[in-house]
C-alpha cells in the first residue's frame, strides 16, 4: 500500500492572514512530520459564505517562498493557480520560487470560476474558453520550460514570438489539473501530472478513479476541509453544516447518498473530516483507499488553532501511515 502524503492549506486568505500566523502553521507543519505546505490563488477575493467574510488574500508565490524559508525541505504546492498571470510570468515565477526552495514543487492549475477576476486584467474568456483554450496553453508553456526548451505561443488569448527562460522549472516538477469534474479528470490525464479535485466526497473519488488505469503514474490531491473536537457530534456543531449541505446537493458532480440528498455530516466525508483526531485520521485513509495519493488540510474554520491542530494531527495521521504500511 502506497503511503498517504499529508499537506496543509496555509492561512494566507482572511483576518487571519499574518505573517506570524504563517511561520506557525509553517514550522509546525515541519516539527511535525508533514510532507508539504499548499496554497490558493486570487487576484479579487471573495470569501465563501462559511469562512471568514475578510477579504484579504497574500498573493500565491509570495506566501510559498515565505513560508518554505520556515519549513525546508517541505513540498510546495498550488490548488488552484488561476490564469490571471500571463504563462511566461509564471513559468518565471514558478521556476524562481524552486530555484530559492528545497522542496518538491506541485504546480496545480484550474480555469478559476469567477469571471471579473479574468476581466480585471483583460482576459475576456468565460470558463468554457478558459477550459477549452487557456488553461492548455499554460500547461504547454509551463511543459516546453520544465525541459529547457524555447516557447512561443500565436493566438487569441497571448501573443509572444520564441522565448527560453533561465532557471528552468526543475524536471521533478508536476503540474496538477484543478476541478472536480469528470471532464477535470480527462483533462488531468491529457495535460498534467495530476488531479486535483479537491472537495470531494470519498464515494465519489473512489468510482471516478475506477476509469484511470492502474498503470499511470497520477497524483491525486485531496484538500476536505477539517473540523476537530472532543467527538463527531461536538465537531459537526462547529460546521456551517447547512451550507455545506446546500453545497454539495446542488453540486452536479457528486455521487449520491443511498436516500439520493446530502443530510448529516457524515455523508459529506472526503468534503469535510471531522470528530477526534482519531476520526480525521481514519477519514484521511479512506481517502487514501479511495486513490488519494495526498491529502491537504484545510483547517480554514479553525485557523487560530492551527499550529495546534497540525501537532494533533501529525501524531495521529503518523499511526495511520503505519498501519498502511504494513498493511494492517
Amino acid at each position: 500500500m502506497t503511503e498517504m502524503q499529508i499537506g496543509a492549506l496555509m492561512p494566507h486568505f482572511g483576518s487571519f492572514a499574518t505573517k506570524e500566523l504563517l511561520k506557525d502553521v509553517a514550522v509546525a507543519a515541519h516539527e511535525h512530520g508533514l510532507d508539504s505546505l499548499w496554497v490558493r490563488d486570487h487576484l479579487t477575493y471573495g470569501p465563501h459564505g462559511m469562512e471568514d467574510p475578510d477579504p484579504t488574500f497574500l498573493e500565491t508565490f509570495t506566501t510559498l517562498g515565505y513560508a518554505a524559508a520556515h519549513a525546508p525541505g517541505l513540498g510546495l504546492g498550488t490548488a488552484a493557480i488561476i490564469p490571471v498571470r500571463h504563462p511566461l510570468m509564471l513559468a518565471k515565477s514558478a521556476a524562481s520560487l524552486a530555484a530559492l526552495t528545497d522542496g518538491p514543487l506541485k504546480l496545480g492549475i484550474g480555469a478559476g470560476f469567477r469571471d471579473r477576476e479574468f476581466a480585471a486584467v483583460g482576459l475576456h474568456a468565460n470558463l468554457s474558453e478558459r477550459v477549452d483554450h487557456v488553461v492548455p496553453v499554460m500547461f504547454e508553456v509551463l511543459r516546453a520550460m520544465r525541459a529547457g526548451e524555447a516557447v512561443e505561443y500565436h493566438g487569441t488569448y497571448w501573443d509572444f514570438g520564441r522565448t527560453e527562460q533561465w532557471p528552468v522549472l526543475p524536471p521533478q516538477t508536476r503540474l496538477l489539473y484543478c476541478g472536480t469534474s469528470p471532464r477535470a479528470l480527462r483533462l488531468s490525464l491529457e495535460h498534467a501530472e495530476g488531479w486535483v479535485p479537491g472537495r470531494i466526497t470519498v464515494p465519489t473519488l473512489k468510482r471516478r478513479l475506477e476509469t484511470v488505469s492502474p498503470d499511470r503514474d497520477l497524483d491525486v490531491v485531496a484538500i476536505p476541509l477539517v473540523v476537530v473536537a472532543q467527538s463527531k457530534e461536538e465537531a459537526a456543531a462547529l460546521l456551517d453544516l447547512e451550507s455545506l449541505l446546500e453545497y454539495a446537493n446542488e453540486h452536479k458532480w457528486l455521487d449520491r447518498p443511498a436516500g439520493g440528498t446530502f443530510e448529516t455530516a457524515d455523508d459529506l466525508e472526503g468534503i469535510v473530516l471531522h470528530g477526534t483526531v482519531d476520526d480525521v485520521a481514519a477519514g484521511i485513509e479512506r481517502l487514501r483507499s479511495a486513490g488519494a495519493t495526498e491529502v491537504v488540510l484545510d483547517l480554514r474554520l479553525s485557523w487560530a488553532g492551527a499550529p495546534d491542530l497540525i501537532g494533533q494531527l501529525g501524531s495521529a495521521i503518523g499511526r495511520t501511515k503505519w498501519s498502511a504500511k504494513d498493511g494492517a
